[in-house]
């Protein structure tokens, strides 16, 4: 395949924990007001942003034919999806984590954490097929995108995917074996936005691949073993995404994450066929990243329009 069409080259590489995981620390230490409130302000133009998101755009350019702007459409989209989906995988490990921590707190505080959780798996997913929406769907993709990628190549190789696994599975092993109504009504919160995620992404499948089997399960076909996840693996991945690993403080992470979901609202507002459904799920982990990304930065003045109670609703 010719390189012409590969543009992973041409996008801009974005920054991410070296560990997959949201940075500790506080985000507020040794502030002056003026330094506050302009983080303060970051919060507040993201949450302006995702309330431009309409119910369902559709405004795109349906195309039938493979060209040139279709192909730099796709690569475009397919990058930007990811590296938000890189950010709110980040946040979803944190959500669990905080959820496993609540199960002894009084249940609301439990509560809002299932329902954050449920939120960015279901953002995860329309991120999925934000990430597909393109056409031709399955010529691009399997001409111009999947060929590009290596042998067994797999989202399991995202570190942040590991983190989230983690986290996931100690909650999983705490609701199997405490069988009080108030963890059976967090984990029914928790799979309807698991259900919803594995629905994006079987849909994706369809669109995009001919038979639904992933590269690693072509793999598995042809070997007849897994393909081995090894750190070469999690850093091909990095590469092949454009990720760069560092050292990151907390307020670096929110502010290159708020970065990521107002160019990928931008995309969408510019070029879209994605229905009232993935939109309004979309807005769901976007507002719960705020909501957590709120918490973080400790008291916000009360005439913030992003003061965090009416993001809980109060």
């Amino acid at each position: 395949m010719s390189e012409e069409y590969d543009c992973r080259r041409a996008y801009a590489a974005i920054e991410l924990p070296e560990s997959g995981r949201v940075p500790a620390g506080c985000t507020n230490d040794g502030l002056t007001a003026l330094q506050f409130d302009e983080r303060v302000s970051v919060l507040e133009r993201l949450s302006a942003e995702i309330g431009t998101l309409p119910a369902g755009v559709g405004n795109a350019k349906l195309s039938v034919e493979v060209t040139p702007d279709a192909i730099d459409r796709a690569w475009r989209l397919w990058m930007q999806s990811h590296h938000s989906f890189f950010y709110i995988f980040s946040v979803l490990a944190y959500a669990y984590e905080r959820l496993l921590e609540s199960v002894e707190k009084p249940t609301y505080i439990a509560t809002q954490w299932a329902e954050e959780v449920a939120a960015l798996w279901r953002s995860s997913g329309a991120l999925m097929k934000y990430g597909c929406d393109f056409h031709p769907t399955l010529m691009i993709y399997c001409t111009y995108i999947r060929t590009q990628m290596p042998e067994a190549f797999s989202g399991f190789w995202l570190r942040e995917w590991l983190e989230v696994r983690k986290a996931s599975r100690a909650w999983e092993k705490v609701v199997c074996t405490d069988s009080r109504l108030e963890l059976l009504n967090l984990q029914s919160t928790v799979k309807k936005g698991l259900q919803t995620y594995h629905q994006y992404h079987d849909e994706v499948m369809r669109a995009a691949v001919p038979d639904g089997n992933s590269l690693a399960r072509d793999y598995h076909l042809v070997n007849g073993c897994a393909h081995a996840i090894t750190e070469h693996e999690l850093a091909q991945y990095d590469s092949w995404f454009r990720v760069v690993r560092v050292a990151q403080t907390r307020w670096e992470f929110v502010e290159l994450a708020c970065g990521e979901f107002s160019r990928t609202i931008t995309e969408i507002l510019r070029s879209s066929f994605l229905p009232e459904p993935t939109i309004n799920d979309l807005r769901l982990g976007f507002r719960a990243s705020l909501r957590i990304f709120g918490s973080w930065l400790g008291p916000i003045p009360f005439m913030s329009k992003y003061y965090p109670r009416t993001m809980w609703g109060d």
